[in-house]
């Protein structure tokens, strides 16, 4: 789930490199985000504006909210 977020956004990430973002209020696919690698995890700050992805290669990289 987003920290502070009115929005209910649900983030999956999958063995395929793809990153999702849900609307969890009504289930639809919002936007996608694809690495080479497969995304392992998901992790977000505390202000709830950024989020750390970890991936197989052992890169992790910090973005911004999609």
């Amino acid at each position: 789930w987003k920290p502070k977020s009115n929005s209910k956004l649900l983030y999956s990430v999958n063995c395929d490199g793809s990153l999702i973002m849900w609307n969890s209020n009504s289930g639809d696919y919002l936007d996608k985000i694809t690495e080479k690698n497969q995304i392992l995890a998901i992790d977000f700050n505390l202000d709830g504006n950024k989020f750390a992805t970890a991936s197989k290669d052992y890169h992790v990289k910090i973005r911004n909210f999609i």
